[in-house]
């Protein structure tokens, strides 16, 4: 039986990869936008939406699965939870910068 920290630390990978979609959605909406990439390292791949998301997710997922392997570590511990606030921080940023974007289209 697990503990409830590893049970919440599970909960937060679970998060983090679907804050990381919502994120790549944004991002490859805005790219389609004209909108240039924020992330220099993702930038070199976001001329292809495709090559973008696959790779993000594939880096993402693969991130998650190591940190929830060491998830008993205090340093996974607070790796999950400092990119989950950070991943948090950025699909609030998205939501706020498209309702920004609609309402000035629509005006």
């Amino acid at each position: 039986m697990t503990s409830k920290p590893k049970d919440f630390i599970s909960g937060l990978l679970v998060f983090l990869v679907l804050f990381n979609v919502i994120d790549a959605l944004f991002t490859v909406v805005w790219l389609s936008l004209g909108i240039p990439e924020a992330n220099p390292i993702m930038a070199r791949f976001s001329q292809s939406p495709v090559v973008f998301v696959l790779l993000k997710m594939t880096v993402v997922c693969w991130g998650s699965l190591i940190l929830w392997f060491h998830r008993e570590k205090k340093l996974a511990s607070y790796g999950v939870y400092g990119l989950s606030c950070f991943y948090f921080g950025v699909t609030v940023l998205h939501v706020w910068l498209s309702w920004l974007f609609i309402t000035k289209v629509m005006t």
